[in-house]
């Protein structure tokens, strides 16, 4: 009976108290993740504190720096190993292929005999 008597609320007068507590606790949360993160600062290295300070200027809207290149001579036998994985990968493939075709004409001419049969 009590639920019959409850006013409704009414959304031209704005959002719940309630809705507006838990918004303020999420801001309030972030500030303080954003505190303890600029304290911390004074106890990273520089390389951490350089990478904290290109993410926020990547979310101000900066643009993101661009990845380092690694030199053609480091590079180079990388390369040439994923190509040698690449090419092995094939040729398993193949090989697996090669199988299974094989293993379907086997099974084609048992079932062949055995219609021949008759069993």
């Amino acid at each position: 009976m009590g639920k019959m008597y409850k006013k409704k609320h009414d959304e031209k007068h704005g959002p719940r108290r309630e809705h507006t507590n838990k918004q303020e606790d999420e801001m309030d949360i972030r500030k303080i993740m954003k505190d303890v993160e600029n304290f911390s600062n004074s106890h990273m290295t520089w390389k951490e504190r350089k990478k904290i300070e290109d993410r926020k200027v990547v979310s101000l809207g900066g643009k993101p720096l661009k990845n380092q290149r690694l030199p053609l001579s480091v590079a180079r036998p990388m390369m040439k190993k994923q190509k040698q994985r690449e090419e092995k990968m094939l040729q398993e493939d193949d090989l697996g292929e090669r199988l299974a075709v094989a293993v379907a004409a086997v099974k084609n001419q048992l079932e062949n005999i055995n219609l021949r049969t008759g069993v």
